[in-house]
């Protein structure tokens, strides 16, 4: 399992409470586990996400920690190779997110899996939040 806890160009965390935050949260689940499978040559059926609320030992808020984990019984390990992939991952995260739609298609967020979140997605919010 991959936890990843992000922060603002501020140095604050991501917050959980704050809407904004957790479609970006969210968002990024989303693409960060497409682009970890990407670099995996796996398909990304193979990986969950999820984003929690989790709190850390030095900040005050409720932190939105995006969680890639491995959908095999077991674990496959693809989840905990994916710090070996940061660079190449964000990289092919905002390749996803910079995309000619609207608001979500099936070329940059819209999956079978991920249609059930679909109120929790922000393209542009977690574009804008990559580029900062």
């Amino acid at each position: 399992m991959l936890e990843l806890y992000l922060k603002h160009p501020n140095d604050e965390y991501l917050n959980h409470n704050n809407e904004t935050d957790k479609q970006i949260a969210w968002t990024l689940a989303v693409v960060l586990r497409q682009a970890l499978a990407d670099c995996l040559g796996i398909a990304c059926d193979e990986l969950g996400f999820t984003v929690k609320p989790t709190t850390l030992p030095d900040c005050s808020l409720s932190v939105a920690a995006i969680v890639i984990y491995d959908v095999c019984s077991g674990g496959g390990g693809f989840s905990c190779a994916a710090p070996s992939f940061f660079i190449d991952m964000f990289a092919k995260a905002q390749g996803y997110l910079h995309c000619s739609c609207t608001g979500v298609c099936q070329n940059c967020l819209l999956g079978f899996d991920t249609r059930f979140c679909l109120q929790h997605l922000n393209r542009q919010a977690a574009e804008q939040f990559l580029q900062s």
